[in-house]
C-alpha cells in the first residue's frame, strides 16, 4: 500500500500495526489472499483490510476496528470497497503467486502526478514491454509519456513511467495480465530465464503460464522441455497430463456456460464434437459425462416425450366422435402451434399435463384441457375444465389485439368482449400475458446474429433529436419463449451506440455466426441507445436524455423477450454519468446500475438517498488516479471531493448494496478487465419488486414514479430545471416515503403508510398480487382515508402492460387521489 501512498516509515509502522489488529478481529491474516463472500453470493479475492473511511488519503482510512464499517479487498490489480455488514464468510486460498521483476532502466520516482487524465492514444507494448501513451494533462493539453512493464504476476502487470528527455512524471499503473498480448508476456518472461539449462527456472515459467491460464504457452514450453531434457520424460508427461486437465476444465466450463444461457444446440454440438471424451481421466471425465447424461440428454428426452404425449391426446380427440367439428378444428390448431413452438424454454409449462397423462381417473376431455390450458397459462394455472380451456385461444387473440392496436375505441370494445369469456378473468389474463411472446417481434428475414437498429419517438423531444436510435444485440439461439437478462449500456457523448455494444458482446465469429464476448456466453440481450444530441459534450441531466434511454427500453420490451427483473443499466464516461443519474431517478426499473469511469454530480448528490433507503445495487468502476473525480469541485483536494464524500456517506450506511472497484494507478478508462467480475456480480442480482419500504427523492418534474407510487403533479416550488441547477443555491429535495405496515387485523390484507400526508397532486397507488391480497381490505394511512376492498381489473392490467411493457409484473388495480380522497379507478 505504501508504494502508492508514499509516507514516512513512522506512518507505515502505524498502518502495519492497525492491520495486525484487523487480523485478530477477522480471524484472517490480512497479508494473505482470501476469498471474501458477500451476502448476495458474490465472491472477491485478495487481502482484506477493514477501513474507517472511503478516501484517497490512506491516513484517513486507518482507525480502530470498531470504527471501521468498510472492507477493502486488495488483489494487487484493484481495490474493492464494500460495506462490512455485507460480508458473511472468509476462506483462505492456498496458492503461491510468482512474480517476475522486469528491468526497464531508469524509472521515474519523483514529481508525482496529481491525477491521470484520459489516454487518447497508446502504442502497443513492444516485445520488451514498453510503449508510449498520449494523455490529457490537468490543463487540458496532450502530453506524451514513455512507460514500461516492470513487474508481471499471473493476475496483473505493473506499468511505470520511464525517464526520457521530455517532461516526465511518476505514475504507477496496474493492468490485468490477460489484457496484455500473450505473445508480449511470453517473450518478456522467456527473457527472464537466464539459464536455459535450469529445470527449476523452466518449471517456474510453466507454472506461471498455467496460473495465468496461458495454456497454449505452457504446452509449448513443456514440448520444448521434452526435447531439451529427454531424461525427465516421466515428470514432463505428468505435468502435461495436469495441463490437459486444466484445458479440459476450461472446455467443460464453456459448454456449461452455453447450456445455462439457453444455448442448448450449441452446448450439445460442443459436447458431441469435443475430441476423445472417453479418455478424459478422473473427476473431470466424470463431469463431462454427467453434463451429457444429467442435463443435455434428459432435456432432449423431456421434449420428445412431451410432444409424443400431446400428439397421442390430440389424435385421440380428433378421432373421437364425442368432440364436434369446431372443437376438433381448435384442437388441431393448438396441436400445430405447440409442434412449431415447443422448446426447452417452455416445456415446463406442461408439467401438470405430464403428471396427469397416465392418470386413468382423468377423461380424454380433461387431458385435452390440461394440454391446452398448459400452453396458454402454464403449469400452475392449468385446468381440467374442458369448456373453459376451449376459450383460451379466443382470449389470447383479444389480448394481443388490445396490446397492439392504436384504436382506443377498439380497445374499449375488447374489454367488453373479455367480460363475456370464462377465461377473461384478471387472473387468467395476467397468466396469458406472462406466457406471451413479444408483441412486435423483428421483421421476417432479420439477421438476429447482428445488431438490430430501431428508431422510436421521444416523449420529451427536442428539435435536434425528436427520435432516438438504439441498437439491440441478441444472444446466440435467441428464443422468444425464454426470458433473457438485459443490459442497457450508454455510450459516452459522441460515441456510436452500435460500437458500444461490442464492449459487452465482443467480436463477431463469422464461422460460428455468434459474438465471442461475455454477454453472448452468459445469454444477455444488450441494448444501446444514442442518447446524446449532436455536438453535446457533457451529460446534461435533462428530461430528454432520460426519455431517450427509457423509450429505448420500453420499445425493446415489446420487441424482445426481456426478463424485466434482471435489467441492468450501465455506461462509460459521460454515459456513466447518465447511468448514475437515471438509475437513481427511476429506481423501479433496474436490478443493478454499473457506472464505469462516471462521476456523480448535481441531482445524483441529492438522490443517492434513494439508493440508501431502497437498496438499489450499484457497482462502480473507476481508477484511483482519475483526475476528473479527484479534482472535481474541490480545488484539487480529492479527500474533500464530491466523489469521495458522496460515496463515503453511501457505503458507510448499514447493509447498503454498493460495490466500489478502484483500479490501482489508473485514470479514466473503459476497464474491460473488469467485465468478468461484473457478470459474476450480475448473476446474483434481481430487481426487488416491490420493496417493503422505499424512500424517493426528486428535484425534477418527471422523476415522479417510485415502484408502485406515482405523482401526477409535483410541487413546483421544489422542482429545478437541469439548466438552472447550479443557479439554485438551496436544494429542497422533494421526499416521499411509502411503507407496507405490519397488520394484525385478519380482515386487512395490506396497509400502506404514505408520508408526508400532503404530497403533490393527482397521486396514484398501483396494486399487484405480489404485495396485495385482493380477497381482503386495503388500508391507506397518511393521506386521505381509505379502508375498502379493491377489485383486480382487466382494464388496469391490459393498459399497464400496453404502456409499461412489463409482462412479468403488471399492476392489477389502482387507487387515485386528487386531493384528500382515494377512489378506485379503471
Amino acid at each position: 500500500m505504501s508504494q502508492f501512498f508514499p509516507q514516512t516509515r513512522q506512518i507505515t509502522a502505524v498502518i502495519l500495526g492497525v492491520v495486525a489488529l484487523y487480523s485478530v478481529v477477522l480471524n484472517v491474516n490480512a497479508q494473505e489472499k482470501v476469498a471474501v463472500t458477500m451476502n448476495d453470493g458474490t465472491v472477491f479475492e485478495g487481502s482484506i483490510v477493514p477501513v474507517k473511511k472511503y478516501t484517497p488519503n490512506v491516513l484517513a482510512m486507518i482507525g480502530k476496528p470498531s470504527e471501521c464499517p468498510i472492507l477493502m479487498i486488495d488483489d494487487g490489480l484493484r481495490r474493492v470497497f464494500v460495506n462490512k455488514r455485507r460480508h458473511i464468510a472468509t476462506a483462505g486460498i492456498e496458492e503461491t503467486v510468482d512474480t517476475f521483476e522486469i528491468w526497464q532502466g531508469d524509472i521515474f520516482k519523483t514529481n508525482k502526478l496529481r491525477g491521470i487524465g484520459s489516454i487518447v492514444h497508446k502504442t502497443p507494448f513492444s516485445k520488451y514491454g514498453r510503449r508510449v501513451i498520449t494523455m490529457i494533462g490537468p490543463k487540458g493539453k496532450r502530453e506524451l509519456y514513455a512507460q514500461g512493464i516492470t513487474e508481471i504476476t499471473p493476475d496483473f502487470v505493473r506499468v511505470q513511467a520511464l525517464k526520457t528527455q521530455g517532461k516526465d512524471r511518476f505514475f504507477d499503473m496496474r493492468y490485468s495480465t490477460s489484457s496484455i498480448d500473450k505473445k508480449v508476456i511470453a517473450a518478456m518472461l522467456r527473457r527472464q530465464i537466464k539459464n536455459k539449462d535450469s529445470i527449476t527456472e523452466r518449471n517456474r515459467l510453466v507454472a506461471f503460464f498455467v496460473k495465468a491460464e496461458m495454456f497454449e504457452e505452457a504446452e509449448a514450453e513443456l514440448k520444448a522441455m521434452a526435447i531439451k531434457f529427454p531424461g525427465l520424460k516421466k515428470e514432463n508427461d505428468e505435468k502435461r497430463d495436469i495441463l490437459k486437465i486444466q484445458i479440459h476444465r476450461r472446455a467443460l466450463n464453456e459448454i456449461r456456460f452455453r447450456f445455462d444461457a439457453g444455448q442448448y444446440r450449441l452446448a450439445s454440438n460442443m459436447w458431441d464434437s469435443y475430441p476423445d471424451k472417453a479418455n478424459i481421466p478422473g473427476e473431470i471425465g466424470a463431469e463431462f459425462l454427467e453434463l451429457k447424461t444429467v442435463h443435455i440428454d434428459p432435456l432432449k428426452k423431456k421434449l420428445a416425450d412431451t410432444m409424443k404425449q400431446i400428439n397421442l391426446v390430440a389424435e385421440a380427440a380428433l378421432n373421437d366422435i364425442d368432440f364436434d367439428a369446431g372443437q376438433k378444428r381448435l384442437i388441431a390448431n393448438v396441436k400445430k402451434e405447440i409442434e412449431d413452438n415447443l422448446n426447452p424454454a417452455n416445456v415446463e409449462r406442461f408439467a401438470t399435463f405430464r403428471r396427469f397423462f397416465d392418470d386413468q381417473s382423468q377423461s380424454l376431455q380433461q387431458k385435452v384441457s390440461y394440454a391446452i390450458s398448459s400452453w396458454y397459462v402454464g403449469s400452475s394455472a392449468a385446468s381440467n375444465n374442458f369448456a373453459v380451456s376451449m376459450t383460451f385461444p379466443m382470449t389470447r387473440e383479444l389480448i394481443v389485439e388490445y396490446l397492439t392496436t392504436a384504436d382506443e375505441a377498439r380497445r374499449l370494445a375488447i374489454l367488453d368482449e373479455l367480460k363475456k369469456i370464462e377465461t377473461g378473468t384478471p387472473e387468467l389474463i395476467a397468466a396469458i400475458i406472462y406466457n406471451l411472446t413479444p408483441l412486435f417481434p423483428p421483421a421476417a428475414g432479420t439477421d438476429l446474429t447482428k445488431p438490430i437498429r430501431y428508431e422510436v419517438p421521444v416523449a420529451a423531444a427536442n428539435k435536434q433529436k425528436p427520435t432516438v436510435e438504439y441498437y439491440v444485440q441478441l444472444p446466440p439461439e435467441y428464443n422468444p419463449h425464454k426470458k433473457y437478462p438485459c443490459i442497457v449500456t450508454l455510450p459516452t457523448t459522441g460515441f456510436d451506440a452500435k460500437k458500444q455494444l461490442s464492449w459487452w458482446t465482443g467480436s463477431y465469429l463469422e464461422n460460428m455466426k455468434i459474438y465471442s464476448g461475455p454477454a453472448s456466453r452468459h445469454g444477455y440481450i444488450v441494448i444501446s441507445p444514442n442518447w446524446w444530441s449532436p455536438n453535446q459534450g457533457e451529460y446534461g441531466f435533462s428530461v430528454h436524455e432520460h426519455d431517450c434511454v427509457l423509450a429505448s427500453l420500453r420499445d425493446a420490451k415489446r420487441r424482445f423477450s426481456i426478463d424485466t427483473d434482471r435489467v441492468f443499466l450501465s455506461g462509460h464516461f459521460r454515459g456513466g454519468d447518465a447511468a448514475w443519474d437515471i438509475g437513481l431517478a427511476h429506481p423501479d426499473l433496474w436490478a443493478g446500475v454499473i457506472p464505469i469511469s462516471g462521476r456523480p454530480d448535481k441531482f445524483v448528490l441529492h438522490y443517492y438517498e434513494t439508493a440508501l433507503h431502497s437498496n438499489i445495487p450499484y457497482y462502480l468502476v473507476t481508477g484511483d488516479r482519475d483526475f476528473g473525480i479527484r479534482a472535481a469541485r474541490n480545488g484539487g483536494d480529492p479527500s474533500r471531493g464530491v466523489f469521495y464524500m458522496t460515496l463515503q456517506r453511501w457505503i458507510a450506511k448499514t447493509d447498503v448494496d454498493l460495490t466500489i472497484v478502484e483500479y490501482r494507478g489508473r485514470g479514466p478508462d473503459d476497464f474491460y478487465e473488469e467485465i468478468h467480475h461484473i457478470f459474476n456480480w450480475m448473476k446474483n442480482k434481481k430487481r426487488k419488486w416491490i420493496p417493503q419500504q422505499f424512500n424517493g427523492r426528486s428535484l425534477r418534474t418527471t422523476d415522479n414514479f417510485f415502484w408502485n407510487f406515482e405523482i401526477g403533479i409535483m410541487p413546483s416550488r421544489q422542482m429545478i430545471a437541469p439548466l438552472a441547477f447550479d443557479d439554485v443555491k438551496r436544494k429542497d429535495t422533494f421526499k416521499i416515503s411509502v411503507e407496507r405496515k405490519p397488520i394484525v387485523d385478519p380482515k386487512i390484507g395490506v396497509k400502506f403508510q404514505i408520508s408526508p400526508s400532503r404530497i403533490g397532486e393527482n397521486v396514484t397507488l398501483w396494486l399487484g398480487p405480489e404485495f396485495v391480497d385482493f380477497s381482503k381490505l386495503v388500508e391507506i394511512g397518511g393521506r386521505g382515508s381509505f379502508k375498502k376492498a379493491v377489485r383486480p381489473r382487466r382494464s388496469v392490467i391490459l393498459e399497464d402492460v400496453r404502456l409499461r411493457g412489463d409482462r412479468q409484473h403488471p399492476f392489477w388495480a389502482r387507487l387515485f387521489c386528487a386531493k384528500t380522497k382515494w377512489v378506485e379507478k379503471e
